[in-house]
């Protein structure tokens, strides 16, 4: 009889310990979220949203799935790893991959033959999945799954053996190019009666895109019903303070000042706790989403228009309905001796913000928007308590506020508190008729010529950004506060401007 050594034992119990363990691996593997988890290089951990998105993919009852995401968010690799999943699992057949260009999308193929290649744990836990086909533009994923890469012009009628496309990837089909010329009309054309119809009913279509204009096809496929959209931005909430970050930019903004980066980075770590209450970042484990870092981008470098388009989703036009970028015009110190008028847009609660701009005129009666602030207020005093610091720094004339429902109350409120500064405000009747579309484009819309001729303060950037991006805004209170303040001044001030 013949005896096991006790190093083949250890051997052999350790064979059954991994024997399990991966098991247990292949078994929790069937979850999309822990595959690419578990079996990729991650360099930070990854987000809640990349869970929410790793649900979406799995999700195979969602047949028209668009995910629009920032840049930098990973929304490309987390997809070449469901590709790879989808082989395993044998979820797919035949994938189709379509990107701006060929190379675009044979560069999709080759980051995932790259992963095939060299990835020891997908290998040891489930085998080869390099497959008899292993082409630049076509590869094979173990026997059942082709991934072929196409162009607009190869793309008609495609199949694999018997198999139609069962699952279409269109990754960042378009580009600043083809969203601003005349090359988007035939874009759009081959999209909607080519790609759409590559498969049957059981195709499913995944979409991945940055908006970056809202006369795109990935504009319109947010619009449609059709598609289940998963919608993010860099920047998901803004934090709750914005008294403090007015300050820090001012301090930052200052060209007088050579230390102005370090000394608004002290000013941040002093008061960074409240800085950055209710901020929320798409990915907080990676330094790239970090709100400071993205305060820097969005107004410093590169600014509120890259910003807002490729961290945000939200494409700022050049052209826009009120006013284009181009054609604001912005002043370097403003004038001495101006008359300053204020326009006040309250609310209370926690959807609506109160706004404030405030307007100085020179004795020619052109207007210098000086500041403009906005704040999330629950308390009708903090907003007597804002008009009040305005008013001991400019001396304001007028204080142009809307003569509707609580804006009334809030009069009688500050005739209470300050009957100095209560006899300074004027009321604005301006009542939307909710029967007739458009009114607020209408209101809005005939501030344009007094735009046009006002000089802004450049450091402005949430005016701006209303301004420009308007009718296309999440907030557009700040417009309304301008609305208002221009009104006083054309209505109530000895110097009209037309």
């Amino acid at each position: 009889m013949s005896y096991l050594s006790k190093e083949d034992i250890d051997s052999a119990l350790l064979s059954l310990v991994e024997e399990y363990f991966r098991a247990e691996r292949i078994e929790k593997a069937k979850d999309f979220f822990y595959f690419s988890s578990e079996y990729f290089y991650n360099k930070y951990p990854p987000s809640k949203y990349h869970r929410e998105i790793a649900d979406a993919l799995q999700d195979f009852s969602i047949k028209k799935l668009a995910i629009i995401a920032p840049r930098q968010s990973s929304k490309t690799t987390l997809l070449q790893r469901f590709v790879i999943w989808s082989a395993i699992m044998k979820k797919s057949h035949f994938i189709v991959v379509i990107g701006q260009n060929f190379d675009r999308a044979k560069d999709f193929i080759k980051d995932i033959k790259s992963e095939i290649e060299t990835n020891e744990k997908l290998y040891n836990d489930f085998g080869n999945l390099k497959g008899k086909v292993w082409a630049e533009e076509s590869i094979r994923l173990g026997e059942d799954t082709q991934v072929m890469a196409y162009s607009k012009t190869s793309l008609r009628g495609v199949k694999w053996k018997s198999y139609r496309p069962d699952l279409v990837i269109i990754d960042d089909l378009e580009s600043e190019q083809t969203v601003n010329t005349k090359t988007f009309y035939s874009l759009k054309e081959w999209f909607f009666q080519t790609v759409l119809f590559l498969g049957d009913s059981d195709t499913r279509y995944i979409m991945l895109g940055t908006l970056l204009s809202n006369r795109s096809i990935l504009r319109m496929i947010i619009e449609n019903p059709s598609w289940k959209k998963l919608f993010y931005k860099a920047v998901m909430r803004y934090a709750d303070n914005q008294s403090l970050w007015a300050k820090w930019y001012k301090i930052i903004s200052n060209k007088n000042d050579p230390n102005a980066m370090i000394n608004a980075r002290k000013f941040f770590e002093e008061h960074k706790e409240e800085m950055l209450k209710g901020a929320e970042t798409f990915w907080e484990e990676n330094p790239s989403f970090d709100y400071y870092n993205l305060m820097i981008e969005r107004y410093v470098s590169p600014g509120l228009l890259a910003f807002e388009s490729e961290r945000q989703n939200n494409p700022i036009q050049r052209k826009s309905f009120l006013v284009p970028y181009d054609a604001i015009q912005f002043f370097e110190e403003a004038p001495t001796n101006l008359t300053y008028f204020l326009g006040v847009d309250p609310s209370l609660g926690v959807e609506d913000y109160t706004a404030f701009v405030l307007i100085g005129t020179d004795e020619f009666g052109t207007p210098y928007i000086i500041d403009a602030y906005q704040e999330l207020i629950d308390n009708p005093n903090r907003i007597i308590e804002i008009i009040e610091e305005y008013d001991r720094s400019y001396n304001l004339s007028l204080i142009g506020i809307e003569a509707f429902g609580f804006q009334r109350w809030l009069k009688a409120l500050l005739l209470e508190k300050n009957k100095k500064i209560a006899h300074k405000v004027v009321d604005i009747t301006y009542q939307l008729d909710s029967t007739v579309k458009g009114q607020k484009k209408i209101k809005l819309g005939s501030m344009r010529n007094n735009i046009l001729r006002s000089r802004f303060n450049r450091n402005l950037i949430d005016l701006i950004e209303q301004i420009v991006g308007y009718p296309d805004v999440e907030h557009d209170d700040l417009l309304d506060a301008l609305f208002l303040a221009y009104t006083v001044i054309e209505k109530y001030a000895p110097l009209l401007i037309a």
